[in-house]
């Protein structure tokens, strides 16, 4: 009789067997993707206008530093939202100072303030609700018929930003698109662009590489075969049209983005 070692060995073989197999799949369709995109010229100034939605909870320390690389995005027409979730530290007294709000509204529990010198920003304090519902806030608030979702510590990408506006806005079948995220550990950044490259450790190299499998390698190959089930909160375009159909983002739940786009898929699941 075989003992139970042998047989998990064999288990634990033939998994990762099917796994190597199924992700080997996925690169290929990835990189079939990434040469297609790859092919598209975009101008930015072709582009339709873009909605910014940024929840905030305690990020004093670096919302500064974040808002600015949404302002460096002179080609895009758009508006930033960013929505202060009730937050216990100085976030809305630095973005006060900084960027000279003025107060335009107070109402139930919210306070809508407009930056004197730099029209595209609007800040929206509210009581701690929560990320779901800090960007149905924000959703309420958003003019343009095109949002993208980003978290306060995510840098934006100005090829990504302009590449994920074009997808979008060029077809009538979709509804949301994700971008490539790749963690910053000490790296030098400029003009939104990655300038030089810190010293990594074998820990940091690993977790790139599982940004790289998870991003590239997966969600570009399901994309390719109309089956994404996740596109990350960090980096999500929607039309605002279909946020609204689906109810926005499902309340009380820890994983918002999954269940957005599960209601997206189910919603639009006889348009192709």
């Amino acid at each position: 009789m075989r003992g139970w070692i042998s047989i998990l060995i064999e288990f634990a073989g033939i998994y990762f067997l099917w796994a190597n197999i199924i992700y080997g799949v996925m690169f290929l369709l990835a990189f079939l993707a990434i040469k297609r995109r790859n092919k598209k010229k975009v101008q930015a100034e072709e582009l339709p206008p873009l909605s910014f939605l940024i929840p905030s909870f305690n990020e004093a320390n670096l919302i500064v530093e974040t808002i600015q690389t949404y302002l460096a995005h002179p080609e895009i027409k758009k508006e930033i939202i960013l929505i202060d979730d009730g937050s216990h530290d100085a976030t809305l007294n630095v973005l006060k100072n900084f960027y000279h709000l003025q107060l335009t509204e107070e109402k139930e529990n919210l306070k809508t303030y407009q930056s004197i010198s730099h029209p595209d920003l609007k800040v929206i304090a509210s009581i701690h609700q929560g990320k779901a519902e800090a960007l149905n806030i924000g959703l309420r608030f958003a003019k343009y018929d095109i949002v993208c979702t980003m978290d306060a510590d995510t840098i934006p990408n100005h090829e990504g930003i302009v590449k994920c506006l074009h997808e979008i806005s060029n077809s009538v079948k979709v509804v949301a698109v994700g971008g490539i995220i790749t963690p910053l550990n000490g790296e030098t950044i400029f003009d939104n662009q990655i300038k030089s490259y810190s010293r990594r450790s074998w820990l940091v190299t690993q977790q790139r590489l599982e940004f790289l499998r998870a991003f590239v390698c997966e969600r570009l190959g399901q994309g390719l075969i109309q089956g994404t089930v996740l596109i990350s909160g960090a980096m999500a375009m929607f039309k605002k049209e279909a946020l609204l159909k689906v109810g926005g983002f499902p309340l009380n739940n820890l994983t918002e983005d999954f269940a957005v786009i599960m209601n997206l898929r189910h919603q639009y699941k006889h348009k192709g």
